[in-house]
């Protein structure tokens, strides 16, 4: 038994060893986690008593690794940067307070008590990505049922905005401050003044983040970057959402902010159709709230383009059409 276990963790790091010398996947944070990931799964798992019979790297970015681990139970061991777990181990315990479909929480530490990077363990929730779903009716329902389990989220009160610190405290922050400092830290705040310039970044600053109308609203619990890739489905005649997972880096605070996320291009028509139809089924939105995702939906369309303008001629195109847009919102005050 010891033996096969034994093989399983050289099996697993045997994976990360070749994963950590590809230079498009290989980065300054997740290179020494995937050089001792063998070390650091034991370690994460002490205590839950798995007793694995495989293991698999079932993600790796340059900000994060996930570990399934199977067992006499199923878990996913999640390494990411700590301000981005305080803020989604927060959103799964205040999402699990309501039943809603998020992973459970079966281990944490964000102290840096037990290793020398933040980790979480969740239950594992079966299922494929909604971005590999292609049948257009069925997007639309998966949809509308994201759109329902927001709409629920947004009713629990957090207990502070944007997310909380390793004490578990909540800095007395701005939401505008929140917002920009989710943009520097993310590297946003970057990429965008390389594609807009700063006369332009600067302007959309003030008629979204900073803007008058946005400062006023009533906190919630976040999501923070609603994408087809965090939701998770079964697809078997019909379609079902099973679970919500990987959230923005802000989990509290204006719930349009969430259902702006929702309105990007990239997510598609059925997408962003189905979402409002779920989010507005049993109550609509008010003047006030279209008028805040107005805004918000700015941001987010031009945090959007950030992976699709590429040409000189497709930043200044881009640029023009956001000054244009910006315009408009700046005559509505």
């Amino acid at each position: 038994m010891l033996g096969n276990i034994d093989d399983v963790y050289e099996k697993l790091q045997s994976e990360a060893d070749l994963i950590m010398v590809d230079p498009t996947v290989a980065s300054d944070f997740n290179r020494p986690i995937l050089n001792r990931l063998r070390d650091f799964v034991v370690v994460a798992i002490t205590s839950l008593k798995l007793y694995p019979t495989s293991m698999v790297l079932q993600l790796v970015t340059s900000q994060r690794i996930e570990v399934r681990v199977a067992g006499l139970s199923s878990a996913v061991i999640v390494f990411a940067p700590v301000e981005q777990l305080l803020a989604e181990v927060y959103l799964n315990k205040m999402a699990n307070t309501k039943q809603l479909p998020f992973p459970r929480i079966l281990k944490q530490d964000v102290t840096f008590s037990l290793l020398p990077v933040a980790f979480a363990v969740y239950s594992f929730v079966a299922g494929v990505a909604l971005h590999t779903v292609t049948d257009e009716p069925m997007l639309r329902v998966a949809a509308r049922q994201v759109g329902r389990t927001l709409r629920s989220l947004h009713v629990i009160a957090p207990h502070g905005i944007g997310a909380p610190q390793p004490s578990g405290k909540w800095t007395n922050r701005t939401w505008a401050s929140v917002l920009y400092q989710w943009m520097t830290d993310t590297m946003l705040y970057e990429r965008l003044l390389e594609l807009l310039g700063p006369k332009v970044l600067n302007k959309l600053l003030d008629e979204t983040c900073k803007h008058e109308s946005l400062q006023h609203y009533t906190a919630a619990v976040l999501f923070g970057d609603i994408q087809k890739q965090s939701v998770l489905v079964q697809v078997h005649g019909n379609i079902q959402v099973e679970g919500l997972t990987r959230s923005g880096r802000i989990v509290a605070g204006d719930p349009m902010f969430d259902v702006a996320s929702t309105m990007r291009n990239s997510l598609g028509q059925p997408f962003r159709q189905g979402f409002f139809e779920g989010y507005t089924m049993h109550a609509p939105i008010s003047a006030e709230e279209i008028a805040r995702v107005k805004r918000y939906a700015v941001l987010w369309r031009s945090i959007d383009a950030l992976s699709t303008v590429q040409s000189a001629a497709d930043k200044s195109a881009f640029a023009k059409s956001v000054t244009h847009v910006l315009s408009e919102l700046s005559a509505e005050r």
